[in-house]
């Protein structure tokens, strides 16, 4: 059981991808590339003793492997203490993504948001996106 959640809408749908339940659009749904389209996920970074150096490390690791509008934004004093925001742009199955990925540190783990979505579709859906990713709650 997950010690996290977040308000999904009735317009988006989940499912089971490679590494996590992702959400969609449920516009989205029919075509087949939904997971390639627009997607939301979590993933949970156990046992971790330094949130410095873990975010150090993202930083360093999605630089060197993505060369395309590489942003970062450290937030202090978020919710769930402090967090990392990083953007970029990346390019999966031929498909021009953006990316936004935010790390919050708490009690010893790391929850990866993660955001991607074609460049066609980003300003569409961002909005939504924000507003489900601003609905994250460590339950405790």
């Amino acid at each position: 059981m997950n010690d996290y959640s977040f308000e999904i809408p009735n317009n988006w749908y989940s499912y089971l991808g490679y590494h996590s339940i992702y959400h969609s659009p449920k516009r989205f749904m029919d075509n087949g590339l939904e997971s390639q389209k627009v997607t939301i996920g979590v993933f949970v970074i156990k046992n971790v003793e330094s949130k410095i150096d873990f975010f150090e490390n993202e930083i360093k690791t999605n630089n060197i492997t993505v060369n395309t509008n590489f942003e970062k934004v450290i937030v202090e004093n978020t919710k769930y203490g402090d967090a990392l925001l990083l953007k970029y742009g990346s390019i999966w199955n031929s498909r021009n993504n953006t990316n936004l990925f935010l790390y919050y540190y708490h009690k010893s783990k790391i929850y990866k948001l993660h955001f991607k979505a074609s460049n066609i579709l980003y300003k569409d859906v961002v909005d939504e996106a924000i507003k489900i990713m601003d609905s994250f709650k460590i339950e405790e």
